[in-house]
């Protein structure tokens, strides 16, 4: 049945949410992110106001407010929660240009490990073309600090990641332990790999975001230990010394 599954992923083309992640990690990826973003649609939180329209959201962080976007809904419904009552709406970013405050930053998949913000201008840039010409790595918002501590990961939790590793071929290991950033943990599950097909981490990774869909208050962050062991050998390293390796190949 995965073999099914793996064969489907690669013929089908990839999400801007793949293209995010994969840019994350690859330089080379970057050009290819950047290009698609004047093209696809993106995810926009609205709420209604007391008339009953609905307008754009304005978050704030440190003090300033910003415009929010997503690359996938999951990563929207995160970052509010159901008590926030914000809707979505799904549009390119070429067709929105003209209604986004001119003043304001738009932060790009808030919430997430790795976020991206904009100037109205670097947009106009994204949208233009000009933008392949300089392209910076996304980054963690600044001032952000990683805090490793030993995994609380219960039981449970363990047995159906254990049980997705072992239907996903190309894992070696798998460590968990708990990730901190601005006081907000995360479990962290970082996991070596014996293949670079990125086929095999998006079902990977899908199989493990449907799982913490349905388990309220998991909040889990899959880390590919081989793709960043040559770019940011002292997160891998600092997984591997404050985690636990609950699982390995057999």
């Amino acid at each position: 049945m995965f073999k099914k599954i793996l064969t489907f992923l690669r013929l089908k083309k990839k999400s801007i949410d793949d293209l995010f992640l994969e840019a994350a990690l690859d330089i080379e990826k970057r050009k290819e992110f950047t290009k698609a973003m004047a093209d696809e649609a993106f995810y926009f939180p609205v709420q209604k106001n007391n008339e009953g329209n609905k307008v754009r959201l304005l978050i704030e962080l440190k003090g300033e407010k910003m415009v929010p976007f997503f690359t996938h809904p999951q990563r929207a419904m995160q970052f509010f929660k159901k008590e926030y009552n914000v809707s979505l709406t799904l549009a390119p970013l070429r067709k929105l240009i003209d209604q986004l405050p001119k003043n304001k930053t738009l932060i790009l998949n808030p919430g997430s490990l790795i976020t991206v913000r904009f100037t109205i201008q670097q947009i106009e840039a994204v949208l233009d073309g000009s933008a392949l010409k300089e392209l910076e790595k996304p980054t963690v918002p600044d001032g952000t600090k990683f805090k490793f501590f030993p995994s609380n990961a219960s039981k449970k939790d363990i047995v159906k990641l254990t049980e997705i590793l072992n239907l996903v071929d190309g894992c070696k290991s798998a460590y968990s332990c708990n990730l901190h950033r601005n006081e907000k943990p995360h479990l962290c599950i970082g996991v070596e790999m014996e293949t670079d097909d990125p086929v095999v981490w998006t079902l990977l990774d899908g199989l493990i975001a449907d799982y913490q869909r349905n388990h309220k208050g998991l909040n889990t962050v899959l880390v590919n230990m081989t793709a960043l062991q040559s770019t940011q050998s002292e997160f891998v390293e600092n997984i591997k010394k404050v985690g636990q390796c609950f699982w390995s190949k057999k």
